[in-house]
């Protein structure tokens, strides 16, 4: 039964603990205890990043874990599922410790060629494999363009009643009943 956990709402800081070693790309990491949150990133709220138990070393960044050519290769005949893979040359990227999420390696890494690698060995686009969750195709879509040019509408569309209005002009009105009471005892 895997652990129960829970994420702060912002960075989605979550502590995990692995009972074994874990592989990440560019290392392993021994078993122990992670923290995983997600980075305040203004282009992007989903790069996530791996420290150790204290939070004084970033294991790694990543939007999701993709692997050397080679070693997708591998993955995916042993898991029976699809790895997302990236060059092989940029293996030596996943093996520097990052310092932050604007180094050399990590932004190699960000604009690396991502596909797929099957079980059976076929190279394939990510897109065939893994479905773009619908928050990111909304954020990353642009507005259909349309021929032309878009037109106002000539008349808003009734969404409100008139109830509102009926109501301040009984207001306004017992108020002014009010006042001509109070100025007629006065003046009398």
């Amino acid at each position: 039964m895997a652990p129960r956990t829970n994420a702060d709402t912002w960075d989605r800081l979550t502590k995990v603990t692995f009972s074994g070693p874990v592989e990440i790309p560019g290392q392993v990491l021994p078993a122990g205890t992670y923290w995983l949150k997600l980075l305040d990133s203004p282009s992007n709220r989903n790069i996530a990043q791996i420290s150790n138990e204290d939070r004084n070393k970033v294991h790694a960044y990543g939007q999701e874990f993709v692997y050397p050519k080679v070693r997708a290769v591998r993955l995916a005949g042993v898991a029976h599922q699809p790895v997302p893979s990236m060059p092989s040359n940029l293996e030596a990227a996943t093996k520097i410790p990052p310092k932050s999420a604007n180094d050399p390696p990590v932004v190699a890494l960000k604009r690396a060629p991502v596909k797929a690698e099957q079980p059976t060995g076929e190279e394939v686009e990510t897109t065939e494999i893994f479905p773009t969750p619908p928050q990111l195709l909304a954020q990353n879509s642009q507005p259909a363009k349309s021929d032309s040019p878009a037109q106002p509408a000539s008349k808003l569309p009734a969404t409100a009643s008139e109830l509102p209005l009926v109501g301040l002009l009984g207001l306004v009105l017992a108020s002014a009943g009010v006042l001509l009471r109070f100025a007629a005892r006065r003046f009398n």
